[in-house]
């Protein structure tokens, strides 16, 4: 235990002295530690050459860690004086930290495809990562998005303030009061029934829309993948989950004409059409994104192609699903070249009709996690095309080996990947490289503000490292100089053990001569021989003692005969057998009030090193 704590402490002091990305932090600030060696006019000088920085602040429970201010700006090159100078034990920077986003929504644990910890049996993480995304951005009313379905129940408590609500238009009064061709459209349109109430009465739209747009934290029920959404339902679908093809057309022609950006459309089964295709297509000219469900045959669409998912747009992303544990769900449908990428899909919880919630599985409740999705990207990134946004969907996936046979991207929605924002300035890592905002020298996604740059010269240190600036011997991503060298010696330790002048048997990255070794032997604890696996080896754990005049076990085997190991990890009980028979008329009295409180918590029938000394002074005769 003892020698697996220092370990612990070593790998924290590496990681803040090497290795650190300059996050968000803030723009005056340093911190900074000094050696307990450094005089007060050696800490002044440090502070004169780090931009003339001004102490603002010291910490009773930290020795000579100090919160300086230096010009605006300055923080890098402060950072860089400081390091170098051998009377400062690490500087770093005043970073910035967040509130972690968890909504209060009071059945949040039922919805593993937000964040999924085993809760329904299924594997921990097999997620789409929302929580995550929800540290960055919750997102915006001002992204509008289409459910083309059965419509909504607009009146679900945990729908109602993310439901489009039209100004213009008065309700129930039969007149195009706004004059945009469609009458007493207040929330949306009816192509089913032809009129302007797209009240939901099957439930099916009502959940897709709970699952992209609920709304989230607001103390009830449920959350959605984007928390705030403006939710425009356009029902083409009965009561029986049953529509045609025009209804969804005229669903497409109002999207056209309110330059809607998105929409979900968790229906498929007709064969080919061309309107369809045209009505798809036509949506582009507006910057559309179509988010369509794979269909659940369990068939392969390369092969057996199914629409409106198999439709050859750019403009759409076509999306099957998985089960808690990152598994196809059984009823999916795949395919290599046409379907792009997985979400969550079976044992679905969410809004059903109103004031309900219940469980749904299909495509259709995969598709709208990545409308989701979409939205939330949308309005954390407002200037990205929808090319743009497909792209970054599609391309952040989570990989899953077992899915990369079936699909284009062959990974699950990762929502936090998407959104990924390193250096927190609201735009896409990746979009940053791409316009120039930012450097990638590696290549490698990763801002180049946003890497390791352990020497602080304003360079990743994976470039550095390509480049020649700086070695890496043991190929680990760390400059040498910026490297553990636990022994002092001026090599990095991962290269000592390539070459063979340090021994490793652990392989926990430090040489073997940098750890502990109680009993003298040579071999490390955690590599010596250690029967209970405390860490402590067995020549240093057992201490045997003889107990002069004892009593006996019923069988006559005399107590003072028994080896007593000593445990550190246990060090207020002694073996309550033990205990008794010794307190019981033997050559001295153990104290009573160990006697009813030395239980063996553990149960090894060990005594710690404390009350093994408490016997010795007690009981042990010359």
């Amino acid at each position: 235990m003892f020698g697996f704590a220092l370990l612990g402490l070593a790998a924290m002091a590496q990681a803040q002295v090497s290795g650190e990305p300059l996050a968000p932090h803030h723009p005056e600030h340093v911190l900074v530690r000094f050696r307990t060696s450094a005089t007060v006019a050696a800490m002044q000088t440090a502070h004169v050459a780090a931009e003339n920085a001004v102490t603002v602040r010291s910490y009773a429970c930290i020795d000579r860690l100090r919160l300086v201010r230096v010009p605006h700006g300055t923080v890098a090159s402060a950072l860089t004086a400081y390091r170098q100078n051998p009377n400062v034990l690490y500087a770093e920077p005043d970073y910035k930290v967040y509130a972690s986003v968890t909504p209060n929504d009071p059945n949040f644990s039922m919805q593993w495809s937000l964040n999924n910890t085993g809760q329904t049996g299924g594997s921990s993480g097999s997620d789409i990562r929302a929580a995550s995304a929800w540290d960055m951005f919750t997102g915006s009313a001002s992204v509008k998005v289409a459910v083309i379905d059965s419509g909504v129940d607009y009146t679900h408590p945990d729908l109602v303030d993310n439901m489009n609500v039209n100004p213009l238009e008065l309700p129930g009064n039969g007149i195009d009061d706004d004059g945009n061709g469609w009458v007493d459209d207040v929330f949306g349109y009816d192509f089913f029934n032809n009129d302007g109430d797209p009240m939901d009465d099957n439930s099916h739209g009502t959940h897709v829309a709970g699952i992209l747009g609920a709304s989230s934290d607001n103390g009830m029920g449920v959350a959605g993948v984007s928390w705030r959404c403006t939710i425009v339902p356009l029902k083409f679908l009965g009561a029986d989950g049953t529509g045609d093809t025009s209804g969804a057309i005229g669903a497409l022609d109002y999207i056209v004409a309110h330059n809607i950006p998105l929409s979900n459309n968790s229906w498929g089964g007709s064969p080919y059409s061309q309107a369809m295709f045209d009505a798809i297509e036509a949506t582009q000219s507006i910057g559309h994104l179509f988010i369509a469900a794979a269909g659940n045959e369990a068939e392969n669409n390369d092969t057996t192609p199914k629409y409106p998912a198999n439709y050859n747009l750019p403009n759409i992303i076509t999306v099957a699903a998985t089960d808690s544990t990152d598994g196809l769900a059984d009823f999916t449908n795949v395919g290599f070249f046409t379907v792009d990428l997985a979400a969550p899909g079976v044992g679905i919880y969410n809004t059903v009709i109103s004031p309900d919630y219940g469980f749904k599985s299909g495509t259709s409740m995969a598709a709208p996690h990545v409308t989701g999705a979409a939205a939330l990207l949308m309005g954390y990134a407002p200037a990205l095309s929808s090319d743009e946004v497909r792209d970054r969907l599609i391309g952040t996936v989570r990989p899953v080996a077992k899915l990369e046979p079936w699909l284009i991207s062959g990974g699950v929605l990762n929502a936090a990947a998407a959104l990924a924002d390193c250096n927190g300035n609201a735009v896409p890592d990746a979009d940053d490289i791409k316009n120039g905002t930012s450097m990638d020298c590696t290549g490698n996604g990763i801002p180049d503000e946003c890497e390791a740059d352990c020497d602080s010269n304003g360079i990743a240190d994976r470039c550095d490292i390509v480049d020649g600036t700086h070695s890496d011997c043991d190929a680990n991503g760390i400059p040498d100089m910026c490297d553990l060298d636990c022994d002092g010696n001026g090599l990095a330790d991962g290269c000592e053990f390539l070459a063979g002048n340090a021994d490793n048997c652990d392989g926990n990255d430090l040489i073997d001569r940098c750890e502990i070794d109680f009993d003298g032997d040579g071999i490390i604890n955690n590599c010596d021989n250690d029967s209970d696996n405390d860490g402590i080896p067995d020549t240093s754990d057992v201490c045997p003692f003889t107990l002069v005049g004892a009593p006996v076990y019923p069988d006559g085997r005399p107590v003072g005969d028994l080896s007593v190991d000593c445990l550190l990890r246990n060090d207020d009980f002694v073996g309550f057998q033990e205990c008794l028979l010794i307190g019981q008329g033997g050559p001295g009295v153990f104290p009573a009030r160990l006697c009813r409180t030395a239980f063996d918590m553990d149960g090894n029938q060990m005594v710690d090193l404390r009350d093994y000394q408490i016997f010795q002074r007690v009981f042990t005769r010359p």
